[in-house]
């Protein structure tokens, strides 16, 4: 997986993490990629405890001034370095998609049912629907 194409294009990412039982977003404008990771500017004024082996989520989004073309990338990782100027990020988990085609919609329609009849198992002991 090539992370850097992947992400090609991309000016600004969203970092998210749970912080004391709340999801708490970041817009992260310096990102790189380095070997398999994912190299962030630590976001500035955040007064906000994140660990190492924290798991987090990065965001990748875009669309035109009509909204349309529509195109993101999600990561799911970890955070696997901190220091004073960066977070790095170790992805494990890439999920995609671009507006257009049929078949595109067709496949972000069933990741999303899958991903939320996961979600209902796990939580609410939801046999199906």
């Amino acid at each position: 997986m090539n992370i850097r194409e992947i992400i090609k294009g991309f000016r600004i990412a969203v970092l998210s993490i749970i912080y004391n039982g709340y999801p708490l977003a970041f817009p992260i404008k310096k990102f790189d990629v380095v070997n398999d990771r994912i190299i962030l500017a630590r976001p500035k004024g955040i007064n906000v405890d994140i660990n190492v082996n924290q798991r987090a989520c990065l965001l990748f989004h875009t669309h035109d001034k009509y909204v349309k073309n529509i195109r993101y990338i999600r990561i799911k990782g970890l955070i696997s370095k901190i220091d004073d100027n960066t977070i790095e990020f170790t992805c494990q988990n890439i999920s995609t998609f671009k507006q257009g085609g049929l078949i595109s919609t067709i496949k972000f329609i069933l990741k999303g049912k899958r991903r939320a009849m996961e979600t209902l198992k796990k939580y609410y002991n939801v046999k199906q629907l």
